[in-house]
């Protein structure tokens, strides 16, 4: 690892949940280095039906770092699906694994007390 500071991938499957894009900003905004955090959502979703689900974007500096992978909601087979497509297409082998559900709330610098030498 290096005197880099080792990096963070967030598994997030969200079926049709407007909540998920608020979790996303908060990983970002509670993490002590928000730039070593990557996010990969599989977002079961309508683009059109379900608008409300894509009103925010990350942060321009940290948009990169959100990988998503577009699934209709009428082709989504479940959580463990959306997971191990998550895994086996967006993780890049980063230090830690995270997964969360669509709708959680993060403490601050929780980067930092999640990641214990």
């Amino acid at each position: 690892m290096g005197s880099r500071d080792p990096t963070i991938f967030v598994s997030i499957p969200s079926y049709r949940d407007p909540e998920c894009q608020y979790t996303i900003r908060d990983l970002f905004s509670k993490a002590s280095k928000p730039e070593r955090v990557f996010i990969g959502v599989c977002w079961q979703a309508d683009p059109e039906e379900d608008a409300a689900c894509f009103l925010l974007e990350p942060p321009s500096h940290l948009a990169s770092n959100v990988r998503v992978l577009p699934l209709h909601h009428r082709d989504a087979r479940g959580p463990c699906y959306a997971r191990a497509r998550i895994q086996q297409e967006l993780y890049q082998d980063e230090e830690y694994y995270l997964q969360l559900d669509s709708h959680y709330r993060m403490i601050p610098n929780w980067d930092e007390e999640r990641i214990v030498p």
